[in-house]
């Protein structure tokens, strides 16, 4: 059985993701993950994931198997160099005898116990986690650019013959050097609604499923006629509470919702404006993440046609869950193991429900 696991961890949240096969059959794929409550420690999550996961799929990884890793939660260290240091330890323990490598933003898979060359090595592992988008764009754009519009982030990604992000050096600076030159943007479908606005961002209360109630998605569903009641109550009660006014009428705080929501598209669109420019042509777009919606809706703003906008899909069968999660496992399938897997195809964006 050849088996490849991917886990990408986020600022708060766990995803694992599984291809598999026997030899001669098409591969499977299966996807598990967790938001991480606050306090949470990530190595009794990983654990506690890591084995429903496994019950799921019915293998645990042994030593010819591979585990890849793309991390985004160092930012919640004192010091980055020591997330990897705890990721080393609890990864060990959680996989056991799997080859377990850590992906760089260009692709690079390292072994976790090969880095030793200190903080500045450790910098190119930074917020790696939109690399699985990355590639699901080099497989189906010749050239172009991928989005990938997440909780908290939107990944901006060109792609050119073969390749990520050309022109930029990855070395241990290139975080800042993505978030210079904006392929790295802090907004994302879980962004409070106060940061769209420019406003200090409040706290906000995580509903029991679907986006914050103060958070900009949220307000994507509050407009939908067929979205939750609900997810609409706790919305408006929530604008009300962030307008210090509990008694502000209902209409108010629809048009207060539906402002707010254009001034967080309005601030995503004069970003992508920006790499739409500098693409030469028009260029086509492959968009997925939770903030698939907001995402559109920038890119339309920004002067792309639809038909420019372009979603991955699977030749046959249902869409996987959590592409970016696919689309890691994909690569260490087909480039790091050397096997086929399943065949993409490139469709039309339906916006609907979020599409990660």
């Amino acid at each position: 059985m050849s088996l490849c696991v991917a886990l990408e961890i986020g600022l708060d949240q766990l995803q694992l993701g599984a291809l598999s096969s026997h030899a001669g059959e098409t591969p499977q794929y299966w996807a598990y993950g967790e938001r991480l409550t606050a306090g949470a420690r990530l190595s009794e999550a990983l654990d506690r994931i890591a084995n429903a996961f496994f019950r799921l799929i019915g293998h645990r990884p042994g030593a010819d198997d591979l585990v890849l890793v793309s991390a985004g939660h160092a930012f919640h260290y004192a010091r980055y160099h020591e997330a990897f240091g705890d990721l080393w330890q609890i990864c060990q323990r959680v996989f056991g005898g799997a080859e377990i490598r850590l992906v760089a933003a260009d692709g690079q898979a390292s072994p976790l116990e090969s880095l030793t060359g200190g903080a500045a090595d450790y910098l190119r592992f930074l917020e790696t986690t939109f690399f699985g988008s990355a590639y699901l764009g080099l497989r189906l754009l010749n050239k172009g650019i991928v989005v990938d519009c997440g909780r908290h982030t939107t990944a901006v990604v060109p792609v050119s013959d073969g390749r990520i992000d050309p022109g930029l050096p990855y070395d241990f600076q290139h975080l800042f050097t993505r978030s210079r030159a904006g392929r790295l943007l802090w907004i994302g479908w879980e962004t409070p609604v106060a940061g769209a606005a420019g406003l200090v961002p409040p706290l906000s209360k995580p509903l029991s499923s679907g986006p914050t109630c103060g958070g900009i998605g949220a307000l994507w569903y509050m407009q939908r006629t067929d979205g939750s009641q609900e997810m609409r109550r706790q919305v408006l009660s929530y604008l009300a509470q962030l307008m210090g006014n509990e008694g502000v009428p209902q209409t108010v705080l629809q048009q207060v919702g539906e402002a707010l929501y254009a001034c967080a598209v309005a601030r995503l669109a004069r970003k992508l404006r920006t790499h739409i420019a500098d693409a030469s042509g028009t260029p086509e777009v492959l968009l997925v993440g939770e903030g698939t919606p907001l995402a559109h809706a920038a890119l339309t703003q920004a002067g792309l046609a639809s038909s420019r906008i372009l979603a991955p899909a699977l030749a046959s069968g249902p869409p996987p869950l959590r592409w970016s999660l696919f689309g890691l496992a994909l690569y260490g399938w087909e480039q790091l193991l050397g096997l086929n897997g399943p065949q993409l195809v490139r469709g039309p964006l339906v916006i609907g429900e979020t599409s990660a």
